[in-house]
């Protein structure tokens, strides 16, 4: 997966489709902490990336925006790859689901959106799955001398 984190532009969630059922391209963006934007850049263009070098990626990344989004300057735009295995349920034809995957286990949800687009259909899931709220749910004052845990610092903004 390319990461490109950029100063300029809105957020854009968006497929560059061609002619496989796999998209060009997938990008979904998120602000960073310094309030530049970070592009997740998948489908195709991550599918395909398995072969190739860090570098070769990211120049495979700059040629497909510069193709399908010339308006956009690349000047200041830090680039930076991700390995990551694919993670999917089974499925019984062996093959990529087409909806993201919740089961209860136990007192455990388990969960996969089987790719970025599908989170929102994801968190929907999860939600029927948990039991309805308790009136007195809003009460977490048992839970006060526990420290407030810290949040990880995103892989884009380095260690």
């Amino acid at each position: 997966m390319v990461i490109a984190e950029h100063g300029s532009g809105s957020s854009l969630f968006g497929h560059c489709i061609g002619a496989s059922s796999l998209p060009l391209v997938s990008i979904t963006t998120h602000p960073s902490g310094q309030g530049r934007q970070v592009w997740y850049m998948g489908g195709g263009l991550a599918e395909t990336g398995v072969a190739r070098s860090s570098a070769e990626q990211i120049a495979a990344a700059r040629a497909t925006l510069a193709e399908f989004l010339p308006w956009v300057d690349l000047g200041e735009v830090r680039f930076d790859t991700l390995r990551i295995d694919r993670a999917e349920p089974a499925t019984d034809m062996r093959s990529r689901p087409d909806e993201p995957y919740a089961e209860a286990v136990g007192d455990s949800i388990v969960a996969w959106p089987t790719k970025l687009t599908l989170a929102p259909e994801l968190a929907q899931s999860i939600l029927a799955l948990l039991p309805p709220p308790r009136d007195d749910a809003t009460d977490h004052g048992a839970l006060a001398f526990l420290p407030r845990p810290s949040v990880a610092r995103p892989f884009w903004e380095g260690t």
